[in-house]
């Protein structure tokens, strides 16, 4: 089943468009699973349904999978710009839970994402801990926002991938972090989180993916903390045939 349409949007304060992915036979009523799933920053919702095996993953299942439209916005919300975290982790759920029978669970309730939407689904998982149960990263991108803009604002030519990652995406990353100054710590918000209320977290990357010393980086600080989160590597570069590789392990992973 898959589902396209859009809404009037409260957070958003617009019409934003959305796909649904679910299965071919619906659970009992609220015995379905819900999984929000994060498209890049050169995305939108029907990236991960036109370009990855999920429709056929969701149609044997038990899950809801449901696709929004982030924009460039990393999923937060914006200094002095529409509130997509707001929209995310309150506004949508609740839509998703009024109009379809799914669990209201937290442990049934997954928040998927590559790249942008990687650190979309972190941000969410920390952010809102009480929601989502479940949590899958695939090479998230600008997982240390502060040194992201720090290297976007360095006036000394870029001498690696991340300076020149943060050189091209310099008017991205201010309209989504602003000054910095308050940008989330997601190592910060982990540490902060008590062990009860921890979600699952599987984060997965490509060997040759640019972004890996970061997510290698960030594992290491989850380990630190305590956490009990699974990063995986394997053979594969930032695209979505590594995506949908590791997309399907986290639906086994999360029994979705």
């Amino acid at each position: 089943m898959i589902l396209r349409g859009s809404f009037y949007s409260q957070a958003l304060g617009r019409q934003t468009n959305i796909t649904l992915v679910g299965p071919d036979v619906w659970p009992q009523a609220g015995a379905c699973k819900t999984a929000y799933v994060l498209h890049g920053m050169e995305g939108n919702q029907d990236t991960w349904a036109d370009n990855s095996l999920l429709p056929l993953y969701a149609a044997k299942g038990n899950t809801l999978y449901v696709l929004p439209d982030g924009g460039r916005s990393f999923y937060r919300d914006m200094p002095q710009g529409p509130r997509y975290f707001t929209y995310l982790s309150q506004e949508l759920p609740q839509m998703v839970r009024q109009r379809f029978q799914v669990s209201p669970i937290r442990e049934d309730t997954a928040v998927l994402g590559c790249s942008m939407g990687g650190y979309g689904a972190l941000l969410c998982a920390l952010g809102c801990p009480e929601r989502f149960g479940l949590c899958a990263a695939f090479a998230p991108a600008c997982l240390f926002a502060g040194e992201a803009l720090a290297l976007a604002d360095s006036p000394a030519p870029p001498s690696s991938f991340a300076a020149a990652w943060a050189r091209r995406r310099r008017d991205d990353l201010h309209h989504a972090f602003g000054d910095g100054t308050a940008s989330p710590d997601l190592t910060g918000q982990a540490a902060a989180l008590p062990a009860a209320l921890r979600p699952q977290l599987y984060l997965a990357c490509g060997s040759r993916d640019p972004f890996l010393p970061d997510l290698r980086r960030f594992a290491a600080a989850l380990q630190a903390l305590g956490w009990a989160a699974t990063a995986e590597e394997w053979e594969g570069i930032h695209d979505y045939c590594f995506f949908d590789a590791a997309l399907a392990r986290a639906i086994r992973r999360f029994r979705l």
